[in-house]
């Protein structure tokens, strides 16, 4: 069975746009198959033991990036870098595929004015439509709104204010 983890980043309201953060973004992991998620599972668990004494420890960014909840160790420049070396080791070893799409808020209500669709809506149709193509394994059909992007390239969509990858 294939599974896809999402997760987003930034605000999906069009009525508020944060100017130091006008995008939302909506991204996940694509994983094959149970035996590489049991996988995966495992590596990051061992991961989080060897560095935090602990499996339990969320890896969230905003945890991470604050030195807080856990990763207050980090605040020190030279467990940092070795945290995130080994992180970048870690995730270069799983098996998994990224996807995402980023909108910016300010591109989709210029051009779509009150009728833009919400961001996360928007964002989470792209993203679905990009694991029913990996699911079908016939390759990219490009839709109305979006566009494939491999780990080499980014393609931007034909929709003004998205960005698929």
């Amino acid at each position: 069975m294939h599974h896809l983890f999402l997760d987003e980043s930034g605000d999906h309201s069009l009525a508020h746009i944060d100017a130091g953060y006008p995008v939302f973004v909506l991204g996940g992991i694509l994983v094959a198959d149970d035996s590489t998620l049991e996988s995966i599972e495992r590596a990051v668990a061992a991961f989080k033991r060897d560095f935090f004494g602990n499996a339990d420890i969320v890896l969230h960014t905003a945890d991470i990036t604050r030195n807080r909840r856990g990763f207050e160790s980090l605040a020190d420049p030279e467990v940092r870098g070795h945290f995130q070396r080994r992180l970048n080791a870690l995730f270069a070893a799983l098996e998994f595929s990224v996807v995402a799409c980023v909108i910016r808020k300010r591109a989709l209500l210029e051009r779509h004015g009150g009728l833009a669709v919400d961001p996360y809506m928007l964002s989470l149709g792209i993203v679905v439509e990009r694991f029913c193509f990996e699911l079908g394994g016939s390759g990219p059909q490009a839709g109305p709104w979006s566009s494939v992007a491999t780990s080499d390239s980014i393609a931007s969509s034909p929709l003004p204010g998205t960005c698929c990858a």
